[in-house]
């Protein structure tokens, strides 16, 4: 059997530090760490433990920001990536109608719709259902008008006539996690 090379010669000695002790600077819960080196510079071994101990500062004192990117936010997605704006709001319109006047459940749409829209939506479906005017009629599309203010982003002009009378919707579609996601709407009269 061979004996493993030492890699440092020098002796450390361990002495206990009282409690109350708390590196030279006063900060509580100060880096110690061993100094090797503190023999081989001539300093005097009556002093102790301190003598073998260096506090070592951060390097900066002010609270570190994390710099790790957040990977559970929503991630924008390129116009590109998704899928027709127009084809795709012409498809979820009628299903935005039906839960404003109450004749669908608004969780169905939570997937395509931002958290303001979608709370925004139970108001007006649970006060058209308190009213009891919910009645699911069929929706046709007159016109869709989009355009790309800026990429991932479409603005978004329906008209709809649902046998009753007809009405304009306005989106603005967010392309968010590979999807369409709806972040304002309003419908009119």
């Amino acid at each position: 059997m061979s004996a493993l090379p030492v890699c440092d010669p020098a002796p450390i000695r361990a002495a206990a530090i009282p409690d109350s002790w708390h590196g030279s600077s006063g900060r509580r819960g100060a880096d110690l760490r061993v100094d090797r080196d503190a023999g081989a510079r001539g300093v005097d071994p009556r002093q102790g433990v301190l003598a073998l101990v260096r506090e070592v500062a951060p390097a900066d004192p002010r609270p570190r920001r994390r710099t790790v990117p957040d990977d559970f936010g929503p991630v924008p997605t390129s116009t590109a990536e998704l899928p027709s704006a127009r084809d795709w709001a012409a498809w979820l319109t009628p299903a935005l109608l039906q839960v404003a006047c109450g004749a669908r459940p608004a969780p169905q749409i939570m997937r395509h719709v931002s958290r303001d829209v979608y709370d925004s939506l139970v108001r007006r479906h649970s006060r058209a259902v308190r009213t009891r005017i919910a009645a699911r009629r069929p929706v046709r599309i007159r016109a869709v008008l989009v355009s790309h203010p800026v990429d991932g982003v479409a603005e978004v002009s329906v008209v709809v006539d649902d046998a009753a009378r007809t009405r304009a919707l306005a989106l603005r579609c967010e392309g968010l996690d590979g999807r369409w996601t709806v972040t304002a709407l309003e419908i009119g009269g």
